[in-house]
């Protein structure tokens, strides 16, 4: 990479800065949205739970009747984050690239400055 070239990036870096904090939250949205409709799901199970067996009841259901009724429900009704495009792992990537750069880009362009070759022909 060239100084030209260095300085330019240093200066756009922000466009991949904003990417990355777009990405972020959308991850975000997505898990914490499943995780507020499967909260939902533990609630609709209690309930039906709690419907098949009473309010005031003493009865409890045993192990076996509990799972009858909690996994058909579960797995007809429980979100599951699905990550096609393998966002988390970009993230990570674009993170270290970002965090990389910043670091050695500043470095290498003091170094560039401060660096003076002087040629002598006899």
């Amino acid at each position: 990479m060239t100084v030209a070239e260095a300085i330019e990036r240093k200066n756009s870096i922000e466009y991949d800065e904003t990417l990355l904090n777009e990405m972020k939250r959308q991850y975000a949205n997505a898990t914490a949205t499943v995780d507020k409709e499967n909260k939902k799901v533990d609630a609709k199970v209690d309930d039906l739970l709690t419907t098949l067996v009473g309010k005031d009841s003493d009865k409890k259901l045993s192990k076996e009747d509990q799972e009858a009724v909690e996994k058909p429900y579960r797995e007809k009704n429980e979100f599951e984050f699905v990550d096609p495009l393998g966002l988390y792992e970009k993230i990570q990537t674009l993170e270290a690239d970002i965090d990389g750069f910043k670091s050695n880009v500043d470095t290498v362009l003091v170094l560039s400055n401060a660096t003076t070759f002087i040629e002598v022909d006899f």
